[in-house]
């Protein structure tokens, strides 16, 4: 399998986004064998992507934004040890390790009883391996954590502009609109 810039993967998932219309599943698939192919590029993510570490478990790091606003390629920093909150996104996803390794939780619908939300299962991945997220926000609730004592480096696909993500509390199920920065650009 060869490397695929950049470029070449913001131009390829243009083109998918544009043929496959509403048909996430399908979306999803064919965008999936490119960030593996994207994981493969040396120097995706520069040095300059770590500063800001010190202050925060992870920094997010913009390397495209669609212009029309159906997708956007992030870059993330994670220290070791470093953890998400348990969140959704409103979007179709493409995550892929790109350096080290991360792990996945995913968590159940809240319980109608109380609310609260369990782990359902944990996915670990390795450098080049690449999972996919897909609507309902209800089914795609989960954390992101970096197990390793080293910084790890992810590169995720958003089906929208990755501004915009709802947070739970896992003890009762309660969740909260939050608003999504990012540290750094590519420029």
């Amino acid at each position: 399998m060869t490397a695929l810039s950049l470029a070449a993967y913001v131009s390829e998932v243009t083109r998918i986004v544009d043929a496959t219309g509403g048909d996430v599943t399908s979306l999803v698939q064919a965008i999936q064998p490119l960030k593996a192919r994207l994981l493969k590029t040396p120097d995706l993510l520069p040095a300059r992507f770590q500063e800001g570490l010190e202050a925060c478990p992870y920094t997010r790091n913009l390397l495209h934004a669609d212009p029309k606003g159906r997708f956007a390629v992030v870059g993330f920093v994670w220290r070791a040890g470093a953890e998400t909150p348990v969140h959704d996104h409103q979007s179709w996803g493409v995550v892929g390790c790109y350096g080290n390794e991360m792990a996945v939780v995913d968590y159940s619908s809240p319980c109608p009883r109380d609310g609260h939300l369990d782990a359902d299962r944990e996915a670990r991945l390795q450098a080049g391996q690449v999972v996919c997220i897909v609507p309902p926000r209800e089914r795609n609730i989960h954390k992101m954590l970096n197990p390793s004592g080293a910084l790890s480096f992810t590169i995720h696909t958003y089906g929208d502009a990755a501004r915009l993500c709802r947070v739970y509390d896992p003890r009762d199920g309660r969740a909260t609109d939050c608003e999504l920065r990012f540290h750094h650009q590519l420029s």
